[in-house]
């Protein structure tokens, strides 16, 4: 019973220093994380990737690779809770 309360406590420390100095690094916003945002923020508004395809499973990257709902359906519900500036954007892939 105390091992497991401290390796809870353990797994909670380490998940927040995850988000300490986010803001500054990694430094910039990259492409691939600027395009998932879009399609986030597009699926979280409009219901449509930024090409404007209805619920995707895949929405093409601009890089020719893709964006899959896997992780696009969840990070456009952390923008709706959370904001959509690029720190929270970015603490999304933290999670």
């Amino acid at each position: 019973m105390r091992l497991d309360i401290i390796l809870i406590v353990l797994v909670l420390l380490g998940l927040s220093l995850r988000f300490v100095g986010l803001e500054q690094s990694p430094p910039g916003f990259f492409l691939d994380e600027a395009h998932h945002a879009t399609v986030s923020v597009c699926l979280a508004e409009q219901g449509t990737d930024a090409d404007g395809h209805f619920l995707p499973l895949f929405a093409e990257d601009l890089s020719g690779g893709e964006c899959g709902a896997p992780f696009a359906y969840p990070q456009a519900v952390w923008s709706e809770i959370f904001g959509k500036g690029v720190p929270l954007i970015a603490a999304s892939g933290v999670v």
